[in-house]
C-alpha cells in the first residue's frame, strides 16, 4: 500500500507492537485522512511544524480498535497530539500520547535522532521517570521492564514492579532532538517533574547528571552507559567505601546534597541567586526587575523558580 497521507515509517518508530499494529493503524489513518473530509486535516510543508489544531484519539483496549479526529472546545484541547489507550508490558491499562507531527508524510524521518519520554504512574501523586534515548522509546521501555523483573533496585524499577495495578502513562515529549538538544531538555525535564523525591530519576538528567557521576569518578560516554552505571550503584549500600550517594536517604539527611547538584554547574542559577530571587519576589519586585537584578538566562527562568516548578530543593537562609 503506498501511503500518501501518513508517514508509516515515523508511525513504526513511535507506535510499538504491543499497544497497537503500527501499519494496520498508518492504513486506519490514510483511509479517514484520504477522504474529502480529512483531506482539510493534514498539514503541509510550511505547517507540519506548526502545533496542529487537532488531535488523534485511537482506543486499542476495544475490539476492533476505534479512531476518532478530535479539536478544541470549551473543555478540552489535546491539539498536536496521538493519544492512544491501550495494555502495556506490565500494566494492566496504559495511555501513549506522542507528538502528532511527526505521522504526517511531509514530516522528516525521525529514525537516528533522540527523542525525550516519560514514564508516569497514575498514584494519588503521579510519579515520573524521564529518560532519552536515539533508539525507539519502546525498545529503550523493555530494557526497564527486563531489568525490573531481574530484581533491580533502580527506583524506576521499583515502582514498574510495586505499581502495576496503576494506569502508566507514556509520553514522548519530543521525537527528533539533537543530542545537545536532547540533554538540555532532559536536565530541564528531569528537574521539574523527574527527579526524586518528586519523582523516580535518582540523579539530574542531562549534562547535570554526567557531571554528578563525574564527582563520584565514575565516566560515563553515552547516555545509556549513564542509565546502566546509575542501575547498578542503586544496588550497592555503599560506594568507594563511603555510604552510597544514590540512596534515597541521602537526599533527606543531607538537604545541601539537592543544592550542591542542582545549581553545581554552568548554564543554572547558583544558590544565592534563587534565594535573591525569592527575597526580592517577598519584597513586591517584578519578574522583569528581578531577572535583571539576578542576571537571569530568561524571564521564564525566575517564574518557575518563584512558582516552584524548578529549584523547590533549594532552602532559603534561615
Amino acid at each position: 500500500m503506498k501511503f500518501k497521507a501518513i508517514h508509516i515509517h515515523n508511525l513504526n518508530e513511535l507506535i510499538p507492537a504491543w499497544a497497537l499494529d503500527p501499519y494496520a493503524t498508518g492504513k486506519s489513518l490514510e483511509e479517514i485522512f484520504s477522504s474529502e473530509e480529512g483531506k482539510g486535516f493534514v498539514p503541509n510543508k510550511k505547517s507540519i511544524l506548526s502545533t496542529l489544531g487537532f488531535w488523534i484519539e485511537i482506543d486499542a483496549l476495544l475490539d476492533p480498535p476505534t479512531v476518532r479526529i478530535a479539536t478544541p472546545d470549551e473543555s478540552v484541547d489535546c491539539s498536536g497530539w496521538l493519544i492512544i489507550k491501550c495494555h502495556s508490558l506490565v500494566n494492566e491499562k496504559a495511555q501513549i500520547e506522542i507528538p502528532l507531527n511527526p505521522i504526517f508524510k511531509c514530516y522528516p524521518n525521525i529514525q537516528g535522532s533522540h527523542c525525550l519520554y516519560s514514564h508516569a504512574f497514575q498514584t494519588d501523586v503521579p510519579l515520573a521517570y524521564v529518560g532519552v534515548t536515539k533508539r525507539r522509546w519502546f525498545d529503550r521501555y523493555s530494557q526497564h521492564v527486563s531489568s525490573s523483573r531481574g530484581g533491580s533496585r533502580l527506583l524506576f524499577h521499583s515502582a514498574l514492579r510495586d505499581h502495576s495495578d496503576k494506569l502508566i502513562l507514556h509520553k514522548v515529549f519530543f521525537a527528533e532532538l539533537s543530542s545537545d538538544d536532547a540533554m538540555e531538555l532532559e536536565e530541564e525535564f528531569v528537574s521539574d517533574i523527574g527527579l526524586y523525591p518528586l519523582g523516580l530519576n535518582m540523579i539530574p538528567g542531562g549534562k547535570a547528571g554526567f557531571e554528578y557521576l563525574g564527582r563520584l569518578g565514575v565516566l560515563a560516554r553515552s547516555t545509556e552507559e549513564r542509565d546502566a552505571l546509575v542501575e547498578q550503584l542503586s544496588s550497592r549500600e555503599s560506594f568507594k567505601g563511603r555510604p552510597n550517594p544514590l540512596c534515597a536517604a541521602l537526599w533527606e539527611s543531607d538537604p545541601g546534597f539537592a543544592e550542591r547538584v542542582i545549581c553545581g554547574h554552568r548554564g543554572r542559577l547558583t544558590v544565592e541567586q534563587v534565594r535573591t530571587i525569592r527575597h526580592n519576589a517577598a519584597l513586591g519586585r517584578t519578574i522583569d526587575a528581578i531577572s535583571i537584578l539576578v542576571n537571569a538566562s530568561s524571564v521564564k527562568q525566575v517564574k518557575n523558580v518563584l512558582e516552584g516548578r524548578t529549584y523547590s530543593r533549594v532552602r532559603d537562609e534561615v
